[in-house]
């Protein structure tokens, strides 16, 4: 797999946020708006494992899901062509861009924020399209049938066509992606969208995602990279730093460190008194079918509570002084 590290995850979260949002992607005809909205994306993995963990802020993964199905993703390998090819047009100079028609882009915030990624690891992302690139993107942009050039993919025509705003007369890619709700709905899939009902950030999505898997045993793999298009607000941040804390079994958990400024807190999302877990035990173990499991990864304010069978000595945490309004 191409990808290595959290950097490199912060990059592709960025550049699945902006393909997604904004249109509908499941229709032929172009149809934009503010309620097609990804407001944040966070990827995950394992070392040394070919399968990656998609979350979004709540109820932003059927949006995310659509999109990258109707531009044909069915493998990693298909995942990053298509994510490669739209940063490509994505990061263009506004000039260029309009020349080739495209109508979507990074919003400066997040091509700032690749630029300060890609300047702490340089390692994956290329900031340059190259001349076959820019020629795929003109055919594809072109093709107003349901007539195929040759070196031009259905997908080609669906991304292209639907990023310059233009209705697509191909069939529409039968991209392989599904949703999933628990570890156990993971299988033989690389690429797990998680579904995400709750009001919590999708940083904590995704780690409660696979924290339950540790638990119960479907993951066996040990250092997890976490990266995304937003950096944690400040409340989640302390959360993850003390999630980090209390790992054990040589569980390691790799975010970004990178000059990005901090996410606001949004109350709706992030309480201002959120406080993570206080006190933990080497004996402690939660269920993961308990509520306060759940709780855990809410996103609420919790005092007093013992973390699952993942905490490696006794920690004791300090709470958050209350946020002042």
């Amino acid at each position: 797999m191409k990808l290595k590290n959290q950097y490199d995850l912060a990059k592709i979260s960025t550049t699945i946020g902006t393909l997604a949002r904004g249109q509908e992607w499941s229709t032929s005809a172009y149809t934009k708006g503010e309620s097609y909205k990804v407001t944040e994306v966070q990827c995950a993995f394992f070392e040394d494992e070919e399968r990656i963990f998609i979350a979004c802020n709540k109820g932003e993964h059927d949006q995310v899901l659509t999109a990258l199905n109707s531009c044909g993703v069915t493998t990693i390998a298909s995942l990053l062509e298509v994510l490669e090819a739209a940063h490509g047009v994505f990061y263009l100079q506004d000039g260029d861009r309009n020349r080739l028609g495209i109508k979507h882009s990074y919003s400066k915030q997040d091509r700032t924020a690749y630029d300060l990624v890609h300047a702490t690891d340089a390692s994956y992302g290329s900031m340059v399209m190259t001349a076959p690139q820019i020629n795929k993107v003109k055919a594809a942009s072109k093709v107003a049938n349901t007539t195929l050039p040759p070196g031009i993919t259905a997908a080609d025509v669906w991304m292209f066509r639907k990023l310059s705003g233009k209705k697509v007369e191909t069939a529409r890619p039968a991209g392989s992606l599904r949703t999933v709700k628990g570890p156990d709905n993971v299988r033989e899939q690389t690429i797990n969208i998680i579904v995400n009902s709750e009001d919590a950030h999708a940083e904590l999505a995704i780690l409660k995602f696979l924290t339950r898997g540790l638990v119960e045993g479907v993951f066996t793999k040990s250092k997890i990279y976490l990266g995304g298009r937003k950096v944690a607000c400040a409340n989640c941040k302390t959360w993850i730093d003390n999630y980090k804390k209390v790992l054990k079994a040589g569980v390691t958990l790799h975010t970004p460190e990178d000059a990005r400024s901090e996410t606001q807190t949004n109350p709706g999302t992030c309480p201002s008194g959120f406080v993570p877990a206080l006190t933990v035990t080497v004996t402690s173990k939660l269920r993961t079918t308990e509520p306060m499991f759940d709780k855990l990864f809410s996103g609420e304010r919790i005092d007093g509570v013992t973390w699952p069978a993942i905490a490696a000595e006794t920690v004791a945490v300090q709470p958050q002084e209350e946020a002042v309004e």
